[in-house]
């Protein structure tokens, strides 16, 4: 079945201003044979709302069951950090945060730690600090990202082993130290407890399972070891004692992880875990980086 549908706002890129979007479903509604999980029927089940995020694949635009499909709190949310698309998408889910389903809070986890990266980039690497009116977009980034660091480091005590998992690797992502020991339970647990097959029963999807957890963990500190931390007061970066900049997040002992790190089985056995560990240490080590 293929919609049109009109855009009303484009958060980045261009998009025509009425796109056609094809939604996959099968003939028979109780059967999903023939289709992937992960492109099965998209239709909504009762009072649930969702943000859907869109692939163009010509000519139309595509979404899928569970990466293109957010679901968020069905009340009117309050949009009190500000009126820009990325902070409205931001109140949506610390709103999800606090939701009483299971995957949206997940999601809305999953959804802060990229949109939290992405808002640090943005801040990083204007080049019109300078500017009163860029500074204080950057500011007002600024304080809505420590509401979400204030959530991330609640849920991270959750007991739910994939939450507390996705709260950890989202830590890195918008800038807060989670401490070493709680990454280092995540590579130390069994893959065997949560398997691709356990994850795609609960979730639709594999990616949730404790093995892609592990080396999405590693990948992601890898990534933001990559960001210089910035004084927003005088658009400085900040500095180590030493002189060195400051990267990764504040507060994380990165060579003492590394070091427990590396003695872990799922580390010794997986090569791509093993080279982002020492990408980490090579970005963070005082000796290579200035």
């Amino acid at each position: 079945m293929i919609a049109g549908a009109d855009v009303i706002s484009v958060i980045k890129g261009n998009c025509p201003q009425v796109i056609d979007i094809e939604f996959l479903f099968p003939k028979d509604r109780n059967l999903n044979a023939g289709f992937p999980i992960t492109q099965a029927y998209t239709e909504l089940s009762k009072n649930e709302v969702c943000i859907v995020f869109l692939k163009q694949a010509r000519p139309c635009y595509k979404l899928n069951r569970i990466n293109s499909k957010l679901r968020v709190q069905p009340e009117v949310i309050d949009y009190n950090l500000g009126d820009t698309p990325d902070l409205r998408l931001l109140a949506e889910f610390l709103a999800g945060c606090v939701s009483d389903s299971e995957l949206i809070k997940l999601q809305a986890v999953e959804e802060i730690g990229y949109l939290g990266n992405a808002m640090i980039h943005q801040i990083y690497r204007s080049p019109y600090l300078d500017s009163k009116q860029v500074l204080e977009r950057c500011l007002e980034i600024d304080s809505a990202l420590a509401k979400a660091r204030f959530k991330i480091k609640k849920i991270s005590s959750s007991d739910d082993v994939v939450l507390n998992s996705m709260s950890v690797i989202a830590s890195f992502q918008v800038g807060i130290s989670p401490g070493i020991e709680k990454p280092l339970a995540l590579l130390r647990m069994n893959p065997s407890d949560f398997d691709p097959n356990d994850s795609l029963k609960k979730y639709g999807i594999p990616d949730f399972c404790i093995s892609s957890l592990q080396l999405r963990l590693l990948q992601t500190m890898d990534s933001t070891t990559r960001r210089f931390l910035v004084n927003l007061k005088d658009q400085s970066v900040i500095k180590k004692a030493g002189g060195s900049y400051l990267r990764g997040v504040p507060d994380f002992d990165y060579a003492e992880f590394a070091k427990q790190a590396i003695q872990c089985k799922a580390v010794k056995d997986s090569k791509e875990m093993r080279s982002a560990i020492a990408h980490i240490l090579w970005i963070t080590d005082d000796r290579y980086i200035r």
